[in-house]
Parts: C-alpha cells; sequence; structure tokens
C-alpha cells in the first residue's frame, strides 16, 4: 500500500486529468516506495493524503486520488479488521488454542481419575476388577489387560477420539462464527470498493491501472454474484447492474479508452489478471443469470458491458481466449447458441412444433439481444461464428413458419449476433465475399433484418482513412460489389417478398436491410452508374439497371435516403465545376454524368412501374413522387463540402465516394418515352434545382468579384433536366434559391443561373 500511494503521489503531480492518471501512475510504478524520503503509510497502517501528491491538478485529479486514498485505506482497514478477527486477543487465534488447551486438559483428567481408581485397588489375589472411571460428571468402564504376565488398566483408544472431537466441534463453531465476520467484513469492502469503482469512472479513471484493486478474482465473484442476485428480482434496478459491471467496463475502457464509443483499435492487450477477472465473472455469473440480463427490455449499460466483455475475452489479438484452441474455457454462456446449438432444442428431431424449441428460441433470443449491445469488434474467429451461426439458426427457425400448428416465437437473436459480428468490418467483407454465406444472408427471409443490414454496412464500407485505391479498401469494395450484383438479381428476396410462408404470413421486415443496400449502392456509386474508363469490369449495364431498379422499390423512405444521396451526389459535382475545384471535370463530363444519373433513377422508377399493376402502380408512383421531395429536401439541408447524408447513408461527394473519370461518354441506360410520368419528370426538375443551388452557392463562397458564368441551356440539357415553368414552381416547394435575396446574391455583382422572378422562362 506504501508503494502504491506513492505511485499515485507521484502521477497526480504528473498527470493533466484523470484519464492519464493511471498511465502516469503506471510510469511511476518502477520508482514507488517512500516519497520524498518519507513514508505514505503511518504507524497506524493509513495512507496519507501527501501535499505533495495533490499540486495543483484541479478539481478532477484532487478527486480521484482522494477517491483512491479512500479505496486504498478500506483495503487496508479491512485486512486489518479480518486479522483482527483471527490474531487479536480474545479472537479465534485465542479460541483455537483454548480448545485446544481444553482437550488436553480433558484427556489429563480422565488419566488422573484412572490412577486413581487403580490406586484403591485391594491388591487381592484372584482376576483384577473392571474399574468405574468418573470424570466431569461422566463415568466409563475400563477392563484389565494382561500382558508378559501381570495386569494393567488403560483408557480405552476411542475416549481421545471423542475428546478431539468434541472439542474440535466447539472450536468449529467459533471458526465459522469467525468465517462469518470475515466474509461480511470482505463483502462490505468489496461493495464499498464498487461504489469507489463507479464514481472512479465517472471522473475518467482507469479501474484496471497500477492499483489492481478492482481487477481481483475474488472482486469477480462477488460482482458476479451480486449481478445474479440482483437479476433474479422481479424489477433489477438498473443503477445496481451498472455497478456490478462496472469491472468489465473498466477493462474494456482501459483497452479502448471509452468503450461506449470507441474510435480507435485497443491500445493495448489483456493483462493476465484482467483476463483471469472476466474469466472469473463470466464462471461465477452462469448462463442463466446472463440470459436474464439480456432478456431484459431495453438498452442498458450493463447489457452494453457485458457483451463487450464477451468480445474482448474472446479476442485472442487481444489476449483473451481463442475459440479455436481454448474451447472448453469459453464461457458457458457462448457455446449453447455458437457452437453446440445442434446439439440442443433448436435442432432436436420434430422439435419445431413443441415447446422446447420455442423456450430455446427465446434463450437464444435474450444471448443475442446482450450481444446485440457490444461497441468493440470481437476477434476474427468469435466474429465469424456468431454470424454463421445467426444465418444458421435463422435458417432453422424460419421453418417454423410452414407448421400451421405451431405457436411462432419470432428470431430475433440471429439480428443480436449479426450486429456485434458486424463490428469487425474485414471479417464481415470476407463474409461478404463468400459465395455460399452472401447467398444464405440475402435470400432469408428476416423478421428483424438490422443485423443483416450491420454486417452489409460493416463489410462494404471502407474504413476512415483508408484510401480506396489502395489494397486495403480492395475487400470492402469487391464485398460491395458482390451484395449489389447479388441484391439486384434477387429484388423479391431482399425486399421481403420471398417466396417463404414468413413473407407470405407478413411476418418479414426488410426495410433495414434495404437501407443497407442503399448505402453501398451510394458508396459505390460510380461503379454501380458507370462512371470511369472500366466499370464494365464491376457492373454490366443489365446489373447497374438491377441495382437502381431494385433502389425504386425499396420502402419509401429507403428510396427518398437513396435520392437523397444521389442529389447530394450531383449537386456536389455541380458545385466543383462551377467553384473550379482542383480536378474538376470539364462543362460536358460534369453534367453528362450529372444526367445519367437522374436517367438511371427515372429507368429503375419507369422500370419499378411498369411492373405494378392497378392500385399497387398508382400507389408506387405516389411514393416515388413524395420520395423526390423529400430526397431533394435532405440534400439541399446539406452544405456544401464532403457530404453526410441524413439516416446513416454515406455518400461523401463524388471525390471520396464516386471514383469519376473524365474520359466518360453518356449512353442512355435504355428510351423510354420522354419520361412523362409524374416522378420522372419531378426527377428531372430536382436535378436542376440542385445545379442552380450548386452554382450560386459556388458564386457566394467565391466571394464579391465572382460571377456565375452565363446561363447555358444546353448543360440543362445534357443533365436531362428541365428548363421551364416547372423548375421555377419547384422551387416553392423545395425551399432552395427561391429568391436571389435570399442566395445572398447582389444585384449587379452576381448573375444567377436563372432568374427565379421570370415564371416566362426557365432560365
Amino acid at each position: 500500500m506504501a508503494e502504491t500511494a506513492a505511485v499515485y503521489a507521484r502521477a497526480a503531480g504528473e498527470a493533466a486529468d484523470a484519464g492519464e492518471l493511471a498511465e502516469a501512475a503506471s510510469r511511476a510504478a518502477s520508482d514507488a516506495g517512500g516519497l520524498d524520503g518519507g513514508s505514505l503509510v503511518d504507524g497506524e497502517g493509513r495512507v496519507k493524503e501527501t501535499a505533495a501528491g495533490l499540486q495543483g491538478n484541479g478539481e478532477d485529479i484532487d478527486g480521484v486520488v482522494r477517491t483512491l486514498v479512500r479505496a486504498m485505506n478500506q483495503a487496508i482497514d479491512t485486512a486489518n479488521e479480518v486479522s483482527d478477527l483471527i490474531f487479536a486477543d480474545g479472537q479465534l487465534n485465542d479460541a483455537l488454542e483454548r480448545h485446544n488447551r481444553a482437550s488436553v486438559n480433558e484427556w489429563n483428567g480422565w488419566t488422573r481419575a484412572l490412577q486413581g481408581a487403580v490406586a484403591g485397588l485391594d491388591g487381592g489375589q484372584g482376576d483384577p476388577p473392571a474399574l468405574t472411571v468418573s470424570h466431569g460428571g461422566e463415568s466409563l468402564t475400563v477392563l484389565p489387560t494382561t500382558t508378559g504376565g501381570g495386569h494393567q488398566y488403560a483408557l480405552p483408544p476411542e475416549l481421545a477420539g471423542r475428546i478431539r472431537e468434541k472439542h474440535l466441534r466447539k472450536a468449529a463453531a467459533e471458526a465459522t462464527t469467525a468465517f462469518e465476520e470475515i466474509e461480511d467484513a470482505i463483502e462490505a469492502y468489496r461493495g464499498r470498493l464498487t461504489e469507489y469503482g463507479v464514481e472512479l469512472q465517472s471522473m475518467g479513471y482507469d479501474l484496471a491501472g497500477p492499483l489492481g484493486l478492482w481487477t481481483t478474482d475474488g472482486m469477480a465473484e462477488y460482482a458476479a454474484e451480486r449481478l445474479a442476485e440482483e437479476l433474479g428480482k422481479e424489477d433489477p434496478d438498473e443503477r445496481l447492474l451498472a455497478m456490478y459491471t462496472a469491472g468489465v467496463s473498466g477493462i474494456a475502457d482501459a483497452l479502448f479508452g471509452d468503450a461506449n464509443n470507441p474510435t480507435d483499435a485497443a491500445s493495448r492487450r489483456l493483462t493476465g489478471a484482467e483476463r483471469a477477472y472476466l474469466g472469473a465473472f463470466y464462471d461465477t455469473l452462469g448462463t442463466d443469470a446472463l440470459l436474464r440480463l439480456g432478456a431484459l427490455d431495453g438498452w442498458s449499460q450493463s447489457k452494453l458491458d457485458l457483451a463487450n466483455g464477451l468480445a474482448i475475452l474472446t479476442n485472442p489479438e487481444l489476449g483473451g481466449l481463442d475459440p479455436d484452441r481454448d474451447r472448453d474455457r469459453l464461457p458457458e454462456a457462448v457455446l449453447p447458441f455458437v457452437y453446440d446449438y445442434r446439439e440442443g432444442e433448436l435442432y432436436a428431431d420434430g422439435g419445431l412444433a413443441g415447446g422446447a424449441f420455442q423456450d430455446e428460441l427465446e434463450r437464444f433470443n435474450a444471448f443475442g439481444g446482450l450481444m446485440s449491445h457490444a461497441t468493440v469488434a470481437s476477434g476474427d474467429a468469435f466474429s465469424e461464428d456468431l454470424a454463421r451461426a445467426a444465418v444458421d439458426i435463422q435458417r432453422r427457425a424460419s421453418l417454423q413458419y410452414g407448421m400451421a400448428t405451431s405457436d411462432f416465437v419470432a428470431n430475433t437473436g440471429s439480428s443480436g449476433l449479426l450486429q456485434a459480428a458486424a463490428l469487425n468490418g474485414g471479417v464481415s467483407a470476407e463474409l461478404l465475399t463468400d459465395q455460399e454465406f452472401r447467398e444464405a444472408l440475402l435470400l432469408q427471409q428476416w423478421e428483424d433484418s438490422a443485423g443483416a443490414a450491420d454486417l452489409i454496412r460493416g463489410g462494404t464500407t471502407v474504413p476512415a482513412g483508408v484510401d480506396r485505391d489502395s489494397a486495403a479498401a480492395a475487400p470492402y469494395l469487391e464485398a460491395g460489389r458482390e451484395v449489389l450484383r447479388f441484391a439486384g438479381a434477387h429484388q423479391d428476396e431482399v425486399l421481403g417478398e420471398g417466396p417463404s410462408n414468413m413473407s407470405a404470413l407478413g411476418l418479414s421486415d426488410h426495410t433495414m436491410l434495404q437501407g443497407a443496400l442503399a448505402d453501398a449502392a451510394l458508396m459505390n456509386l460510380g461503379d454501380v452508374a458507370g462512371f470511369g474508363t472500366d466499370t464494365a469490369a464491376y457492373f454490366s449495364e443489365r446489373d447497374r439497371h438491377n441495382v437502381f431498379g431494385l433502389m425504386a422499390r425499396t420502402d419509401e423512405s429507403v428510396n427518398e435516403a437513396f435520392k437523397a444521396g444521389v442529389n447530394s451526389v450531383q449537386y456536389q459535382m455541380a458545385y466543383d465545376h462551377y467553384a473550379g475545384a482542383e480536378g474538376a471535370m470539364g462543362p460536358t463530363n460534369t453534367f453528362e454524368n450529372i444526367g445519367r444519373l437522374t436517367q438511371l433513377v427515372n429507368w429503375g422508377e419507369h422500370h419499378a412501374i411498369e411492373q405494378a399493376s392497378g392500385d399497387q402502380r398508382q400507389t408506387l408512383i405516389t411514393s416515388l413522387t413524395n420520395s423526390s421531395i423529400g430526397g431533394a429536401l435532405w440534400a439541399a439541408s446539406v452544405p456544401s463540402g464532403p457530404l453526410q447524408v441524413p439516416l446513416g447513408l454515406m455518400a461523401a461527394g463524388y471525390s471520396a465516394g464516386v471514383p469519376l473519370m473524365p474520359t466518360y461518354s453518356a449512353q442512355a441506360p435504355a428510351q423510354h418515352g420522354d419520361y412523362e410520368l409524374d416522378e420522372g419528370f419531378l426527377n428531372q426538375q430536382v436535378t436542376a434545382r440542385m445545379i442552380t443551388a450548386a452554382a450560386v452557392d459556388a458564386a457566394n463562397a467565391n466571394g464579391a468579384h465572382h460571377r456565375l458564368p452565363e446561363f447555358d441551356e444546353t448543360l440543362y440539357e445534357r443533365a436531362g433536366a428541365v428548363t421551364d415553368q416547372g423548375l421555377n414552381d419547384l422551387g416553392d416547394r423545395l425551399g432552395i434559391v427561391d429568391d436571389w435575396r435570399t442566395a445572398g446574391v447582389e444585384p449587379g455583382r452576381y448573375v444567377p443561373p436563372y432568374n427565379p422572378n421570370d415564371r416566362r422562362a426557365g432560365g
């Protein structure tokens, strides 16, 4: 304790904030002991709060060190209390000695009583008599034995055993009392220490630092026992649940900074003590308590903590267990739902119609519900195992919908497992380029498609900071292309309208999955739309038509978001052209590429409407018209520069997300009349408005002396845009440059690309 106190006293003088304290303490740990030549533990074993340890570091650091001091003093007090219960005067050690002396005294008393009885014999001739010996209110008969022609009396051997057992029982009773008092003291210590841990975490302190009080096996077992006890209540206290998982979250924070919102890879590996803590915690907690937590409604900090703990413990890259080599050491709760599920009730013969299947599926849902809260990626092997188990179990669970007598239980657990697996983007990309897995994922009908959506996003999104032209980006780009090609060719399935009993019953929900496919299309828009010189190697004309046709058939909210992304990219192309941005294309390529996007959107929508019939056709026209307006409003709300489309759509401007090439030559995807359908006409007007808004924004950004180029109607024609009165009318609905005054254009300075007050001319 003296050494630890010295470490933290030095660290407090060095650290700038609470988050650096444990790191600074680690550096100071090699030079521990006293401070400035004096001990930090006084004669009574108390840790002193020295001024040297708390110099001018502000309230937070002062609060952290004072709490640490209280924690260390609590440990010293508890150690002393436990020691006193054993060694202090009149306590357990004295009691044991007292009972030991009493047993010796009792034996000696019987020995003296026997000697007295023998001395009282008259020494007459004849056989020696049996003696009655009494001591302490008890009597026993001692028979003589003949040895070497003489006679002897000896106490029976079993008497020593009875004396020992009697006094041992009394000693054991006192030891049991002492044990209970010791347990109470340690229990109180661990409870108080847990509270200190929560307090320290709230101040940004790393509980897994050099002090080590929070990462012992005993603390792990205590926390798991208390957590299980609280989960056994009808209405568990969320504050207490989070307090008992604080040790697990402390380890996660030590590796990832803030495990609730990690932004970087782990800064280090698990220590041996941390891995032992996690193992002891999950072993003590057991499966049932873990599932009770997973089954609780809603988000909770404790669910996030335990999901992250499992991800870390099963990650050999972080010093955790290797699922391939350490299968028998994995937490018990993992096995029946990730590795051994085919041996249980989920796959039992004839089990789909029985209650055992539904009960086990509910348990699986609870496990998946817990894992869906993970925020840190698990290791490669465990991530892949989670994903493959999720798809396999969904395939099995979907069979229940073909049994009319079955009580259906929706499988939400597979979605949770996929959400956890998706955090490992590299593994997600590998899985999506595996044809068998990709088809199994996308041909499923999902009651909850959030996990499938997350896996697609995780495997098709090039990580931040990775160049799209680099080898590191290649697996993600390949995964995106493979997913989009397959999804476009199997539209009914990915829309949740596949030929299955589940979709026939209206139980498929693929909106989230559709959204992820829209994201993938936007992130690969250059390839999908056919920009560049070599994109035919990635997408044939049929492939890109399939993708845009699929987007037209998605849920209205997804279609609206997709068109918002397309509109944003069109805006960025035009903005870069008018602003003279580095790398911007010339006017012909700029506007032909913008026009190609509008043509493809219109082609997909026209084709989708042609395939529909009756009321469905009119509903689709209305939906696509609404999504055109909504998408334009979204795009118009995004400022110029790197674009971030709302609701998580990932179009980041053509320079980052759409690798355009100036050698592109426009080719119309197909001839479908003059786009007289409502939604097609509207899409063209939206395109024109995006070009107009980009031109005005670029002019304003370039300063007072920059003049816009003269309006060139041929550019709008290349973009397939409408330049008649409808363009101005739409401005009122979209709120984009309704008036040159709202655009910040001063008369005589700028020449707007059109006159919004002139309702006769489109320019």
